[in-house]
């Protein structure tokens, strides 16, 4: 069987990430909102070196 090349782990992160660009991209958020995303997207995207 062959070894997956990501863990769970990222693969939850991943999803994760993509929820959180859809939700940056469609909502009407204050720029409080759309700022706090921001830095949760960025430091996912650090994590998992898709930056």
């Amino acid at each position: 069987m062959k070894k997956p090349d990501f863990t769970c782990a990222e693969y939850r992160k991943e999803m994760i990430l993509v929820q959180l660009r859809r939700k940056f991209s469609h909502a009407d958020l204050s720029p409080d909102e759309k700022q706090a995303l921001k830095k949760e997207i960025d430091q996912l995207e650090i994590e998992l070196d898709i930056h």
